[in-house]
């Protein structure tokens, strides 16, 4: 499901809750050029006996791949996925 839609050349901000699987979310680059990616975090859900609750964060940069933070120092190329490491 895509959760961000751009035309080349735009700067696009976007927030969204995904599932994280053993630790990791993967973003995936369905265009068809390359792109940077960041990602922010701002907070987590934990599971409790009342059901879940959530934890506000930061907000805190984990991916910038224009820097290296959190993945290669390098565009993702079109069609390209990083999986991104935000908990463990």
């Amino acid at each position: 499901v895509s959760n961000l839609n751009f035309a080349a050349g735009q700067t696009i901000p976007n927030l969204v809750m995904v599932p994280v699987v053993d630790g990791k979310v993967d973003l995936y680059n369905g265009s068809g050029g390359a792109v940077d990616l960041l990602a922010d975090i701002t907070g987590y859900y934990t599971a409790g006996g009342q059901g879940s609750a959530l934890t506000t964060v930061g907000p805190s940069r984990i991916l910038d791949t224009r820097s290296g933070r959190g993945a290669s120092k390098a565009r993702v190329v079109a069609g390209g996925t990083v999986r991104l490491q935000v908990a463990g």
